[in-house]
């Protein structure tokens, strides 16, 4: 009928009759609750025991369809780990596709990020940190890795405790990547620009991802908990917070999960362990030398392409090898 009728224009479905109260499958929307440039997140209750609530993913491109099979599917989900987030139902040949999981009322870590402009108290970043790399370390101890690793893929529940989510870039092993666009599974480039700046140095350059990829998205991750924004070149939280009670290790962190990949630590679990028993310190530097990035311009905002946005970061990348040889 044309309530339900989908159109396709441009690879974007657009359902007329995506709404409140809607029933898609065995769930009735209830309000939306996350907007992305290729699916929306659902508030959504079981249509006979109402008391039920879960979020219920819908995609919104054609190509997205793609990942929401790939995110339905995954492995993991068998790991049943506290940390990750489940899939608990799917149908990704229905209008629109979707993925079902548990509904988190505390919402996402970007959300809670927003509203911590400064940068979250320590004990509450340790307890995130904490759930955030025990969910990863049960994956990589499988063999997976997310590859997507932010903010708004990290929830939280109505105890504010962390899990996983949106495994739908993972992947099974190693040696399966030739290309930046085939790593993401994703028919057009561009459809990727959002999360470069979590993406490790080695992605960018075409190489296949190992864990290690997902702890530089924890270097990023763990700079904005502290400071409430991403990195912008050569930073140390300390710089941004000086009087955090714990700075020499936060740095470290930072520092260790940033560094070119056969320097940083390998997988989760090292992370963790140096969280719990102290990280390696930080090469002395000079304190009376000028800082790498001194004079340098502030980072350009990335275009929507993501081989024009490479090119804007990679010729920042080598404005500071200059200043550094």
């Amino acid at each position: 009928s044309s309530r339900t009728a989908t159109k396709q224009c441009c690879g974007i479905l657009m359902s007329s009759d995506v709404r409140a109260n809607r029933r898609i499958g065995n769930y009735l929307l209830i309000e939306k609750i996350g907007q992305g440039a290729f699916a929306e997140v659902w508030k959504a209750a079981h249509h006979e025991q109402h008391e039920k609530l879960f979020a219920i993913k819908l995609a919104t491109s054609a190509e997205y369809r793609r990942q929401l099979a790939r995110e339905a599917r995954w492995p993991g989900h068998q790991l049943q780990h506290k940390n990750i987030v489940p899939v608990v139902d799917c149908d990704t040949y229905s209008d629109p596709p979707y993925v079902v999981m548990p509904y988190f009322a505390n919402g996402s870590l970007a959300n809670l990020i927003d509203r911590h402009p400064r940068g979250l108290p320590e004990q509450r970043i340790e307890a995130i940190l904490h759930a955030v790399l025990a969910g990863l370390s049960a994956a990589h101890e499988a063999g997976i890795v997310h590859r997507d690793l932010k903010p708004s893929n990290v929830l939280l529940n109505y105890k504010e405790e962390a899990a996983v989510a949106d495994f739908g870039l993972s992947i099974e092993r190693e040696g399966q990547v030739s290309s930046l666009r085939q790593s993401l599974s994703l028919s057009r480039p561009s459809d990727i620009a959002g999360t470069l700046a979590y993406m490790a140095p080695e992605i960018l350059a075409g190489e296949s991802p190992t864990p290690a990829a997902d702890v530089y998205a924890v270097g990023i991750l763990t700079f904005e908990l502290l400071v409430g924004r991403r990195p912008a070149g050569l930073e140390l939280p300390s710089e941004h917070r000086p009087h955090a009670a714990r700075p020499t290790l936060w740095d470290a962190i930072v520092y260790w999960c940033l560094r070119p990949k056969n320097d940083r630590y390998p997988d989760a679990a090292a992370v963790r362990s140096a969280i719990q028993n102290g990280p390696r310190a930080i090469p002395l530097r000079d304190p009376e030398a000028a800082s790498p990035i001194a004079g340098l311009p502030e980072p350009a905002a990335l275009p929507e392409d993501i081989w024009e946005a490479v090119a804007v970061r990679w010729e920042e990348r080598e404005r500071l090898r200059e200043r550094l040889a």
